[in-house]
């Protein structure tokens, strides 16, 4: 077993090994026998001639003659030989003057004594650039031993110099930096650096600041038109975490925070070496900046899926990122996240992306059912291709949830009596909810106030289709105006949810639901109709312009209402074969989703509303929430109570009525809500005890009086 390095005495008398020659005392050998070889040849020979008569051997006197020629013709050649031999000695003797003092450097501050040193074949003039010293086997040295020994080497030198043990090899290896910056003549004790860069100078003031235990800062790859290194290496002591990715990132992202902007057309990147104990921070050429997003993006005729997609999966695309990708909802059989969330306020292109979805979806041939309970929304894409109907009011709602339990269990029972069936022979069914927390407030009030609904339980069978629909090929896209990971009851709703797409800029928490992260809404431009932020195939989020799909319902007086531009758009969208709207549910159990109106206009060709009368006083309409009640219209979405906060408009139940009013106070009360509201229209305040759970509707406008 060796021993630890500092708990070895230094041998007092012993010599230093014998050691294998190093390169330049080679050369020199070499350089100094071709000059004596050379000068022999050069200046002895021709004194040779005269030593000869005419009694001396001819073939002798020739060579001789011969050997003249030669040294006439190599004299230069000699002199460059005999001037490298000369430097190669002083070299030689200024190497081993070096040698000699790191050897006596390094036995007295590691307390073993070297078996060889060996230099770098171009020393430096002033100090060594690097050595290696051999050492018996067996020795460890701790950081602090090799961190103390290398500030006293670059005392010693004037440089900086670092120490690393192989312990592999039995050797250390000492390495000068490319800069000076030990003041031997400081006062106060302290390194007086120069450093190379304002980035070096501020990396090495921060060192102590970064996530990790920083230990030095070395400049590296000087670059001449820019003036500074283009590299620096950030030691550091050894920990576990440098070898996971996300610890990385984050100590990345640190760093580069902290070394300050790059120079202009440059920017910072880090490439980690744990093995080394060291992370490089270099200056990168940036990649030019994108194209930016047009405003406007017309839904593109895609004939060749898996080149414009990127992908041989069955996604359905609806908008163009900032990357110029399409950005698509991955709704094939072997996705793990089969669901998608768009969120943003009403008016903010919710809608525009429904549509475009729902027309890729009817070009792939998949069939579609549409939830809207604020029944203005959805209800234009009721002959919509591929289209089996669209749920308005509450009890069509509720009987269409049942329906969809009975078609769940219908394709569950195909599926156990037949285990050969894969994920993939399930047939796509694609379901929108559009305004899904309302929905849950809606679903919730039914429950409450009949005991046939509550029975029924519509409110979990639909929580618990959202987990079960995948494996049978359902696909749910639910539309809410702020996100919430209540939605599904609690925990990460990423887990579900493959498209993301924000149409609004999001609170941070709302972000990091969606995102994973913070921040990434912060600067979406909500003057662009479309502009959004979505994810990729991959999950990560992308700013992306969804496309605009003109409305394919072929009733006349919609496809009347069209531009030229936009019927000609329609006519290329339009599939050759609209989807099958067959499912396990026999057909006729849908009748009751189909529009009010028929698909060709001919029964309300004539139907021009009511007649038009102008009033005698001109007045606003009056809402059911002036009045004192409201109703379903009146409802903007909904929210759990524990995110209620004061001064919110809220739809309070009073005696089975709908009130509107405003939050005046909260207090907890154990698992409970105390809830002051302040009733409009002079009711006065009333006090509500819910739970922390419950759905609470929110309402549009202010308080009336």
């Amino acid at each position: 077993m060796g021993s630890m390095g500092s708990q070895r005495s230094m041998p007092q008398a012993q010599s230093v090994p014998a050691e294998r020659p190093s390169l330049v005392v080679r050369a020199r050998g070499w350089l100094t026998s071709a000059a004596l070889l050379g000068g022999l040849l050069v200046w002895a020979v021709p004194h040779l001639d005269q030593t000869f008569n005419s009694a001396t051997w001819p073939l002798l006197r020739e060579l001789v003659g011969h050997a003249e020629q030669l040294g006439q013709r190599v004299r230069p050649v000699v002199l460059g030989v005999l001037v490298a031999a000369v430097a190669a000695w002083l070299v030689e003797a200024w190497a081993s003057r070096q040698r000699r003092r790191l050897i006596d450097q390094v036995a007295r501050l590691l307390k073993v004594y070297p078996q060889q040193l060996r230099l770098r074949l171009v020393t430096g003039w002033r100090a060594p650039l690097r050595a290696w010293v051999r050492i018996p086997a067996g020795y460890v040295f701790e950081d602090e031993q090799l961190d103390e020994a290398a500030d006293a080497i670059s005392r010693a030198w004037g440089y900086v110099y670092r120490l690393s043990h192989d312990e592999l090899h039995d050797r250390i290896t000492i390495v000068r930096a490319l800069r000076r910056g030990i003041d031997t003549d400081a006062v106060d004790d302290q390194d007086e650096v120069s450093y190379s860069s304002a980035a070096h100078e501020r990396l090495d003031n921060v060192k102590d600041s970064l996530p990790i235990k920083a230990t030095r800062v070395d400049a590296l790859d000087h670059d001449e038109t820019l003036g500074v290194p283009t590299a620096y290496d950030i030691h550091y002591q050894k920990t576990a975490n440098a070898a996971i990715e996300t610890w990385q990132a984050r100590v990345s992202t640190a760093i580069v925070g902290l070394v300050g902007e790059p120079p202009q057309g440059y920017e910072w990147s880090t490439e980690w070496v744990p093995s080394e104990d060291r992370v490089r921070l270099s200056l990168t050429e940036s990649e030019p900046d994108p194209e930016p997003l047009p405003t406007f993006l017309r839904h593109p005729v895609i004939t060749d899926y898996p080149t414009a997609t990127g992908t041989d999966r069955l996604v359905l695309p609806y908008a163009t990122g900032s990357s110029g990708n399409y950005l698509s909802w991955d709704v094939d059989p072997g996705t793990n996240t089969p669901h998608g969330l768009i969120v943003g306020p009403t008016g903010g292109g919710k809608t525009t992306a429904v549509g475009t979805l729902i027309s890729e979806g009817s070009l792939r041939s998949i069939p579609w059912l549409l939830l809207d309970p604020k029944r203005f929304e959805l209800t234009r894409f009721g002959y919509h291709p591929g289209v089996i109907g669209v749920a308005t009011d509450i009890e069509s709602i509720i009987t269409t949830i049942e329906l969809l339990w009975q078609e769940k269990e219908a394709r569950e029972q195909y599926r156990e009596r037949r285990p050969w069936v894969s994920d993939a022979d399930m047939p796509i069914l694609g379901i929108v909810i559009d305004e899904f927390m309302l929905l849950s407030f809606l679903l919730q009030q039914a429950m409450k106030h009949d005991d046939d609904i509550k029975a029924a339980d519509p409110k979990s069978k639909l929580n618990i289709m959202v987990t079960v629909l995948r494996s049978i090929g359902g696909r749910m896209a639910f539309l809410v105006q702020r996100p919430d990971s209540n939605l599904w009851g609690g925990g990460n709703p990423r887990d579900n949810l493959g498209m993301r797409l924000a149409m609004s800029r999001n609170s941070a928490d709302g972000d990091k639901m969606m995102f994973d992260q913070v921040g990434v809404t912060d600067s979406l431009d909500q003057s662009i109709r479309g502009r959004g932020v979505g994810t990729t195939l991959a999950g990560t989020p992308e700013e992306c312009q969804v496309w605009y799909t003109p409305n394919l319902n072929p009733h006349p007086r919609v496809r009347a209402s069209l531009s030229p531009e936009d019927r000609a758009h329609v006519d290329q969208l339009m599939p050759a074969q609209s989807p099958s709207t067959n499912l396990w549910v026999p057909s006729h159990e849908w009748d009751f989703l189909r529009p009010k109106f028929s698909a060709d206009g001919s029964d309300d060709a004539d139907d021009d509303g009511p007649e038009h009368r102008e009033p005698s006083q001109p007045s606003p309409p009056e809402s059911s929430a002036a009045r004192g009640e409201v109703s379903q219209a009146d409802l903007d979405t909904a929210i759990a109570a524990s995110q209620l906060a004061p001064a919110m408009r809220i739809a309070a139940e009073i005696d089975g009525t709908m009130v509107p009013g405003t939050v005046t106070d909260i207090e907890p009360d154990g698992d409970r809500l105390a809830l002051d509201v302040a009733l409009d229209g002079e009711q006065g305040v009333e006090s509500l005890i819910v739970d922390r759970g419950e759905m609470i509707a929110l309402v549009s406008g202010t308080a009336s009086t």
